[in-house]
């Protein structure tokens, strides 16, 4: 790249090779980053026959130096300062090109380094004339008010010989003083230097025969060490020592303001200031001022609204705590005053009266509605320990070592918060006596503490099934009489989400299953694979489908996402769209109608907002009273023919009608409007046990010692934060908020310059979309149109923003009134918010997509693959420009960069995820390999 200004040979070919011969760097180059620089190099710059223009470059030789920023500098923690060279030198902002070496030097413009502040003031005040202080009535008397020493000066130092008391007694008239507030007397042994205010000395200065000096600030004497006074050995240090002292009274006055203004604040004041402050930062404003009465940390004491909200942190991380306390960050009491609070609780396993004594704390300040609903399950984890299942433990299983933990655990219908209620540790699973002892005690002691128990949620193990059939629930009678009040129901479900789990499990181990509907033949989900190839770096209508969707492992069967993924509606969307791309979906409408089945049936048992919640006769109450039907209908005409297991089959049954009877119950005898279905699944259970393992650190197995300490310190979190809008004391609600910045990659200066100039020589290939021959629109003869459509529309909602002009913003509209088959995907993928689209933008699309797939294919995903894909469309022919003949080169490369842009966040998400895949299954391998 040459340098623009006449003269220069920096950019040429041979000085560079020359640079590199020798290993000298070359100059960098920088062009104006607007149209006013660029004007403003274009005058500073002589050359008259040519114009700078925004593409031109200007070598660093002609800026001055400090204009060029080399360096990266940082300051360090200790005050020094770290400096390390840029790659690449970076302008300053309105740096302008003056040096020209080649030229005659007049050109050249020199700038001449400004003096700093302070030494532009003290130039200005050796124009000034000192004033000698003559002593009157008034001002004789304030001298009077000053009392000095007779000898105020230590008589051990030695006399400078070099300049005397009388040579700066004589030269006087010739000292600048700092303002016109200064003035000065002399005596036959002292001269005296004085600041005034109003009619009031606030300095005095006294140099001594032997030239010491004695500084005196409001009647108070000062050493002031930290100035680092000079010697007094000539008027110059003289003067020096008086700005100095100057400019450090304004400061000691102020201290000394602020210093009575504090002294003057009472407690009550503080108080008073403090109020505004939320109850947290009050509490820890009042421990920090405690602290610093007490001579030891070991003499404080603690109030229990500071030690609630210490435990609270304690809890979330002990070593967020340790630091904010090792760091004095606040004053925090130690970890053995806060394990005093926690050994309250028992660190055994079973259930504990404590618990029980705090929910009916806990309950007598909550409503009715926020005190209903219970839910257990059990985890395999390994432990090392002895079992432990309270009063039910059998006497063959006192000595063995517990390898299983129970965990009950209290949610209501209403509400955020949830409650584990106990913890149990058994060898193998519990028995269903077992579990039936312990579901009824629990159910007893809640009700005791004041909460309602209306349901009993668990999974589908067959323990749990045998713990059903102890309470008598079959698929005709769905509860039981309450044990607590004869008057109530207890109702049984079972965990929605892992009825689905065995569901999809049920239907992937078969090749076909019938159905009322008709056949479901696995084929049809491996045909949209095939379609649509996993692989490949295309656009897909069923994005998320996979092969391990199909053919999971044993460690994806139980895995809900996957599940509710396979069932999901993209995929009876594609198989409607598609079935005429692919012979094995001829037959597909069975499939596509069960699919849809399900669909409806996991929104409505799975709200989770007052939107989808469950309401009589909504559409989510027809959809599980359909289901329900529909499951009946299938088992009574199966017949031998392939079925799911009668475990799936009972628990959905029961689920589901136990579901429909419960929020019928709440709505008429609780008050509901409606319930969200999420309530009665085991996901906060899930989530309890993922806090579990990631406390746990990298043991995701933990022994029973740590697991049990895990889970007293994680209850006893929930239990002590008092219920939203209760005067339960213990402080308010604490509530944690993360925020994800959005970190956006910063693309380099070099980087923009070269997709700037691709898109130069793209568009000027380009040709307007007006220009070219009408598309004629066919039935299409591969898939891949409706998902241009569908994308097409999403760009066309975006780049409206692009631009102002209605005429461009016309160009994306579909102007012909004629059905295109390709747009029947809007009607059957668009929520409301896509858009039809003109043949030109859906063109546009049409080829970068293919562009961009091409260029995957041939170089693979690299670091270069965003300029991979500028470089192919270049040889592109016939891109259509889209826009009014004005703005079009403008409003087409916009459109090209956002959807560039937005297909690489896809493209790098796609590739993360097949990485991360294979990371995981290498480990998984590793792991297995381990064990043998």
């Amino acid at each position: 790249m040459s340098c623009f200004v006449p003269g220069c040979v920096s950019g040429y070919p041979k000085t560079r090779m020359l640079n590199k011969k020798n290993g000298v760097k070359n100059v960098s180059v920088f062009r104006p980053k607007n149209e006013e620089e660029r004007i403003n190099w274009n005058k500073s710059i002589p050359r008259a026959d040519k114009t700078l223009e925004m593409s031109n470059y200007v070598c660093e030789l002609h800026f001055q130096p400090e204009c060029v920023d080399k360096t990266y500098t940082t300051v360090l923690s200790d005050g020094s300062l770290f400096t390390m060279d840029r790659g690449i030198p970076l302008l300053k902002s309105g740096s302008v090109p003056t040096i020209f070496p080649n030229l005659p030097k007049y050109l050249s413009t020199t700038i001449k380094k400004r003096k700093s502040p302070k030494k532009r003031f003290l130039s200005a005040q050796k124009r000034q004339k000192p004033i000698q202080f003559e002593p009157n009535e008034t001002s004789q008397n304030n001298f009077e008010n000053v009392t000095i020493a007779s000898n105020p000066f230590p008589t051990n130092e030695t006399t400078l010989i070099s300049f005397k008391f009388d040579d700066l007694k004589n030269g006087l008239q010739c000292l600048n003083l700092p303002n016109n507030s200064w003035a000065y007397c002399c005596t036959h042994s002292y001269i005296i230097f004085s600041r005034w205010k109003e009619i009031k000395n606030d300095i005095i200065v006294a140099v001594g025969i032997k030239l010491n000096l004695k500084i005196i600030i409001n009647n108070t004497e000062r050493c002031l060490p930290e100035l680092e006074f000079p010697e007094l050995t000539s008027f110059k240090n003289l003067e020096l020592i008086l700005h100095k002292i100057n400019q450090i009274s304004n400061v000691c006055e102020g201290v000394c303001v602020a210093r009575e203004k504090c002294a003057s604040i009472t407690s009550e004041n503080i108080t008073e200031i403090i109020s505004k402050l939320p109850l947290q930062q009050q509490e820890a404003f009042k421990s920090c001022i405690a602290a610093t009465k007490v001579s030891s940390v070991h003499g404080m004491r603690y109030n229990t609204y500071w030690v609630y909200e210490c435990l609270l942190i304690r809890i979330k991380s002990r070593k967020a705590y340790e630091h904010l306390r090792k760091h004095k960050i606040l004053a925090l009491p130690s970890i053995d005053t806060l394990n005093r609070y926690i050994n309250k609780m028992d660190s055994g396993y079973g259930f504990h009266k404590c618990i029980f004594e705090l929910l009916k704390k806990k309950s007598s300040e909550m409503s009715m509605e926020q005190r209903r609903a219970v839910k257990f399950d059990t985890k395999k984890l390994k432990m090392v320990g002895f079992t432990d299942l309270g009063e039910h433990t059998t006497l063959h299983q006192q000595s063995k070592k517990g390898d299983h933990g129970l965990v009950i655990m209290f949610q209501p219908f209403q509400g955020r918060w949830v409650q584990a209620i106990a913890c149990f540790l058994s060898k193998g699973c519990a028995t269903g006596t077992v579990l039936h002892h312990l579901i009824m005690e629990c159910i007893l002691l809640l009700e005791k503490s004041g909460f309602f128990v209306d349901a009993v949620t668990t999974d589908g193990a067959s323990w749990n099934r045998n713990m059903w059939t102890q309470f008598g629930v079959t698929e005709e009678q769905v509860w039981v009489t309450h044990p607590s009040d004869i008057k109530r129901q207890l109702w049984f479900l079972s965990d929605f989400p892992h009825l689905i789990k065995n569901l999809r499990n049920f239907i992937v181990k078969h090749e076909e299953t019938w159905t009322p509907d008709g056949i479901l033949k696995l084929k049809h989900w491996e045909a949209l694979l095939d379609l649509e190839h996993e692989e490949s770096y295309n656009l897909k209508i069923a994005y998320k489908l996979t092969s391990n969707h199909i053919r999971p492992k044993h460690y994806q069967k139980m895995n809900v996402a996957m599940a509710f993924q396979f069932f999901g509606e993209p995929i009876a969307s594609a198989m409607q769209l598609l079935k005429g791309f692919h012979k094995d979906l001829a037959d597909c409408e069975p499939t596509i109608k069960f699919i849809t089945r399900i669909q409806k049936l996991i929104i409505a048992m799975n709200s989770r907002t007052p939107l989808n919640a469950l309401r009589p006769n909504s559409i989510h109450w027809t959809a599980i009273s359909e289901f329900l039907s529909y499951i009946k209908q299938w088992e009574s005409i199966a017949d031998g023919k392939h079925f799911m297991s009668n475990n799936t089959c009972s628990g959905l049954k029961i689920s589901l009608t136990a579901c429909l009877e419960i929020s019928s119950f709440l709505q008429i005898n609780c008050g509901y409007k409606y319930v969200m279905t999420s309530r009665l699944n085991q996901d906060a259970l899930e989530r309890f046990f993922g806090m579990m393992r990631s406390a746990c650190g990298s043991n995701d197995h933990p022994d029973s010692v740590l697991y049990i300490q895990m889970f007293r310190l994680i209850s006893t979190y929930s239990l002590v934060k008092p219920p939203k809008g209760s005067n339960v004391s213990g402080g308010e609600m604490l509530e944690t908020l993360m925020t994800l910045e959005n970190v956006t990659e910063n693309v380099s200066k070099k980087s923009k310059m070269s997709w700037e100039d691709s898109m130069d020589r793209i568009l000027d290939q380009g040709i307007h979309c007006d220009d070219l021959k009408e598309i004629i629109e066919r039935t299409p003869n591969n898939p891949n149109d409706f998902i241009i459509t569908y994308i097409s529309g999403y760009v066309r909602r975006k780049a409206i923003r692009f631009s102002t002009c209605q005429n461009c913003q016309n160009s994306l509209k579909f102007n012909n009134f004629e059905e295109l088959n390709r747009n029947k995907v809007l009607e059957v993928r668009s929520r409301g918010g896509l858009l039809t689209t003109s043949n030109g933008l859906y063109d546009l699309i049409s080829t970068l997509e293919s562009v961009i797939v091409k260029t995957i294919e041939i170089n693979n995903l690299n670091v270069d693959t965003f300029f991979d894909v500028a470089s192919t469309l270049e040889n592109a022919e016939n891109l259509p420009l889209i826009g009014c003949i004005e703005h079009c080169r403008e409003f087409t490369q916009r459109i090209l960069h956002f959807y560039t842009v937005t297909r690489m966040h896809m493209i790098c998400k796609r590739s993360n995820n097949v990485i991360d895949s294979i990371a995981k299954d290498k480990t998984r391998a590793l792991r297995k390999t381990s064990k043998y």
